[in-house]
């Protein structure tokens, strides 16, 4: 797969559209891709910049093993 970066178009289909290019996004993309889906990708934020909250969170998930406990900590 290759990154392509294009001016706003109106004019392009795909079976694919993913909005967002967090984690979730780009396994999508990907899954979409290796599938043979033409795949369409819409990111709000530019790509030399591109900050997703899965990148913010260092790809990180809370996860507990007691709900009442981390109920009462938060």
């Amino acid at each position: 797969m290759r990154l392509v970066v294009t001016k706003t178009l109106w004019n392009s289909t795909a079976d694919v559209v993913v909005v967002g290019f967090g984690a979730s996004g780009a396994a999508a993309a990907i899954a979409a891709h290796d599938n043979s889906a033409g795949v369409v990708i819409l990111e709000k934020q530019p790509a030399n910049s591109h900050l997703s909250n899965s990148s913010m969170s260092v790809g990180m998930f809370l996860s507990v093993s007691d709900v009442a406990a981390a109920r009462t900590y938060m």
